[in-house]
């Protein structure tokens, strides 16, 4: 998850795993401040270099968004090219609601069918179970899901497909996923201006969610 100011354009990319710089890359991008993805944009990517592209979305207050980069078979931008993993990430806006957490699972072949779950822990102090939380499938084999915490706190999140929905038995031929989460207060006041400043430039630089 990385966080942004409101009012100004942060930033996403997609990796191209064989530095390929012909592809027709496009971002989708939807608000989940709510807890449910809804739809507002598309974003065509330019390449950078080798196969490294980027693009940009002016965010709002208070708002978090899911970004899904994918490429396509042509400059039409209709149909999505199987063949190469999804990209995506979560942006958080610092005014957004401190104990919002939201997190994503991307699979690699783009199954829309599966059943993706997240186990997440306490981790404050010894590891304390906090709880399951299904994943729904957006677009482009990327799932989503999110919840609330409380500020102060340490969360890992475990994100594994199961072979059915009961949600009990993990699928082994799938990679996990795991995001890192601590609960901190960005809010805007003087006093925090200078904490708010370290905590963002160490999310983007370097994100505690891994």
């Amino acid at each position: 998850m990385q966080y942004f100011n409101g009012g100004t354009d942060f930033s996403f990319q997609y990796p191209a795993y064989d530095q390929n710089e012909s592809l027709n890359v496009m971002a989708t991008i939807y608000d989940v401040s709510s807890g449910s993805p809804s739809f507002l944009a598309t974003q065509v990517l330019s390449d950078l270099q080798n196969g490294y592209y980027s693009g940009n979305y002016e965010g709002q207050l208070t708002k978090t968004y899911l970004v899904i980069c994918l490429n396509y078979t042509d400059n039409t931008y209709t149909t999505i090219d199987i063949t190469r993993a999804p990209w995506a990430d979560i942006y958080k806006e610092v005014s957004a609601p401190n104990t919002y957490i939201a997190f994503n699972y991307g699979a690699f072949d783009q199954d829309s069918g599966l059943f993706i779950a997240a186990d997440v822990w306490d981790t404050t102090g010894s590891p304390i179970f906090f709880g399951q939380t299904e994943m729904k499938y957006v677009l482009g084999g990327v799932y989503f899901a999110q919840f609330n915490g409380e500020l102060g706190h340490n969360y890992q999140i475990a994100k594994f497909s199961y072979t059915d929905g009961t949600y009990t038995t993990i699928d082994v031929t799938r990679p996990p996923g795991s995001d890192f989460v601590q609960l901190c207060s960005l809010g805007n006041t003087t006093n925090n201006y200078f904490q708010q400043a370290v905590l963002i430039g160490q999310s983007l630089t370097a994100p505690l969610e891994g």
